[in-house]
């Protein structure tokens, strides 16, 4: 087969063929910034959509708990003082848990 004729150079001893690659790859480099961008805004709405997915599924759990027998609970007192108070919750787990106490609430008595 024979080689491509080319014309590079003829009366100046430019290499055109590189100087007119050169040049079409600089002309396309907005092409392909263009590219990135658009597939970067295709990252970043992927990632939203995946943002708010887990947040709606995070406010339907929110809701579920808050509309469940964990809310329900109770305080009672075996003291004339309130001072010893058993309190029960429906729904909890069964096991010991340590309450600190801040700060007692008064009596509005």
């Amino acid at each position: 087969m024979a080689s491509p004729i080319s014309f590079q150079g003829l009366s100046t001893n430019l290499p055109t063929d590189q100087l007119v690659e050169a040049i079409l790859q600089a002309e396309g480099q907005g092409m392909v910034r263009m590219q990135d961008r658009q597939n970067l805004n295709a990252k970043r709405a992927s990632l939203i959509r995946t943002f708010r997915t887990n947040l709606m599924a995070l406010q339907t759990t929110f809701g579920t708990l808050a509309n469940s027998s964990f809310s329900s609970r109770s305080v009672t007192s075996s003291d004339a003082n309130n001072t010893y108070l058993a309190a029960t919750a429906n729904g909890a787990a069964n096991g010991t848990y340590e309450v600190v106490v801040r700060q007692a609430a008064q009596g509005a008595g």
